[in-house]
C-alpha cells in the first residue's frame, strides 16, 4: 500500500470507500494509508459500518448483525468478491474501520458523513465516540444493529 501526501495538507475522506464500483481495494490502498501516516483525516460512512455489520457475527445466534439483503447488499457485492481470496487483507479492513470516527469537530470544520445533528452527536459521545477516534467493539455493533435501541437511532 502506498501513502501520498501533500506537505502542508492534509485530505479529509467522509466515507463510503467501498460498495461503490469495482475498485473497492484500490480505493483502500489509497485512502488507509494516507490516514494511517497523518496525511488525511477520514470519518466512517455507512457503507463502512454496514461492512463491519456483514462481517460481525452475533454471539449467540453465529448469523451475519446485518443480514445479506438483495435490496441493501447488492454494492457489496463487487467489496465481498474482491475480498473473496483475501481474508486477512478484508479481517484488517474491517479492523480498520472500527477505528474510524463518526464525525471530526476540528477548529473550523465539522465533518461527518450524512448530516451534523447535534443532539446524535451528544449521544455518540454519551455511547463513547469522539472526534478524533471511535473503535466500535462489538457490543455498540450489536446494540447499533437492534431496530429501535438508542445506537440504532443514533447511527
Amino acid at each position: 500500500m502506498r501513502s501520498f501526501a501533500q506537505p502542508g495538507r492534509q485530505v479529509i475522506y467522509v466515507g463510503d470507500f467501498i460498495d461503490r464500483g469495482a475498485q473497492n481495494i484500490e480505493v483502500l490502498s489509497i485512502v488507509k494509508p494516507m490516514v494511517e501516516h497523518g496525511h488525511a483525516l477520514a470519518v466512517m460512512g455507512n457503507h463502512e459500518f454496514n461492512a463491519i455489520r456483514f462481517h460481525t457475527l452475533h454471539p449467540e445466534t453465529g448469523l451475519p448483525l446485518r443480514e445479506y439483503n438483495v435490496d441493501y447488499g447488492d454494492g457489496h457485492l463487487a467489496f465481498l468478491y474482491e475480498m473473496e481470496e483475501k481474508k486477512e487483507l478484508l479481517t484488517d479492513v474491517i479492523d480498520w474501520f472500527k477505528t474510524l470516527p463518526f464525525f471530526l469537530d476540528l477548529e473550523g470544520l465539522r465533518v461527518i458523513h450524512a448530516m451534523w445533528n447535534f443532539d446524535f452527536i451528544e449521544q455518540l459521545k454519551v455511547l463513547g465516540a469522539s472526534d478524533s477516534q471511535f473503535i466500535a467493539d462489538n457490543d455498540f455493533i450489536r446494540n447499533a444493529s437492534i431496530k429501535g435501541s438508542r445506537e440504532y437511532y443514533t447511527i
